[in-house]
C-alpha cells in the first residue's frame, strides 16, 4: 500500500511540474503576443531558446545587399545553457548534432520597426534529439538584425547585423 502511494505521490509531482513548465512556456507565449497568423493550429509549444548572432548580408552586382543567413548561438530561455546554433538553411542543430529544418509559412513584421520579421515555419527533424517532436517553428521577440540602410560601396561586400530572437518549439507533447 505504502509502494502505491509513493507512487502516486510521485507520479502527481512529475505531473505539476510539467504542468507548471508548460504553464510558464505559455504565459511566455501569451506576453509576446504573437500574431495568431503565426500560431500553429492544434499543437503545442514545447520548449523555447534564446538566440544570440548575426543576420548575414551581402552586397550583390546591383550595390543591393541580400539576406545570406544567420548565424547564431541558441540558449536555454530559462538557464542561459548553450543548447544548441542556429544557421542557413534555415536549420537548427542541438549540442548532439540532431538537426531540425525549417520552411517558411509565415511572416508578421516584428513590433520594433528596427527588427526582423517574426516568422512561423514548418520543422522536418532529422536524428530525433531535442527537436525530435517539433512540428513548427515560431520567431518572435526580435530585436534588430534588419539589413544595414547604408549602400554597400562594393559588390561582395558583407555586413554581418546583430539580432536576438526567441525561438519557440512547436508540437505534439
Amino acid at each position: 500500500m505504502k509502494r502505491y502511494i509513493l507512487l502516486i505521490l510521485a507520479v502527481t509531482a512529475s505531473s505539476a511540474a510539467a504542468v507548471l513548465q508548460e504553464t510558464a512556456i505559455e504565459k511566455e507565449v501569451k506576453r509576446l503576443a504573437i500574431p495568431e497568423s503565426l500560431t500553429p493550429k492544434g499543437k503545442q509549444p514545447l520548449f523555447m531558446v534564446r538566440a544570440d548572432g548575426v543576420q548575414s548580408y551581402k552586397a550583390d552586382a546591383k550595390l543591393d545587399w541580400v539576406f545570406q543567413e544567420p548565424q547564431a548561438t541558441l540558449r536555454d530561455y530559462r538557464t542561459g545553457e548553450e543548447v544548441g546554433t542556429h544557421a542557413k538553411g534555415p536549420i537548427w542543430v542541438d549540442a548532439k548534432r540532431s538537426k531540425l529544418i525549417g520552411k517558411l509559412i509565415g511572416n508578421e513584421p516584428a513590433p520594433n520597426p528596427d527588427a526582423i520579421d517574426w516568422l512561423l515555419l514548418e520543422g522536418k527533424n532529422e536524428n530525433g534529439g531535442l527537436y525530435a517532436k517539433v512540428s513548427h517553428i515560431q520567431r518572435a521577440d526580435t530585436w534588430a538584425g534588419k539589413m544595414p540602410s547604408m549602400k554597400p560601396t562594393m559588390a561582395g561586400q558583407v555586413a554581418n547585423v546583430p539580432y536576438q530572437a526567441t525561438y519557440i518549439f512547436w508540437g505534439e507533447p
